[in-house]
């Protein structure tokens, strides 16, 4: 007798539909690609020659205080998450809207959303 390709049982949490595996992989390969391209878009439209300059400028000092002002910017930016979704501490506030800052550079606004969802439901 042949085993079923998807199992109800309780060591099988999630249902898997088998015909989502073999689109699995081409998908996250287009996907991938195409975020690549984005990125290198964006990456190849950066003056690098205005960012050094930018940075030449800086004395070696004034490193420390930029990096930590933008970790305490990002912080603060998060803690709001936490304090309306039960359960969520500083530390995944700051992941979830890292990951949805980033996420929103390449996809359209309710690209966010999707992630953020998604994150809260791990």
């Amino acid at each position: 007798m042949t085993e079923p390709l998807v199992s109800n049982g309780p060591e099988s949490p999630r249902r898997e539909r088998a015909w989502g595996r073999p689109l699995l992989k081409p998908l996250l390969l287009v996907v991938s690609i195409a975020v690549g391209i984005v990125i290198v878009g964006f990456v190849g439209a950066i003056d690098w020659d205005a960012v050094a300059s930018a940075f030449a400028r800086l004395s070696w000092w004034q490193f420390g205080p930029l990096v930590a002002v933008l970790l305490l910017r990002q912080v603060l930016n998060a803690v709001p998450l936490s304090q309306f979704v039960e359960g969520l501490g500083p530390r995944r506030s700051v992941q979830n809207d890292l990951a949805a800052n980033l996420l929103v550079t390449v996809s359209p606004p309710p690209g966010d959303v999707v992630i953020r969802v998604a994150m809260f439901g791990s």
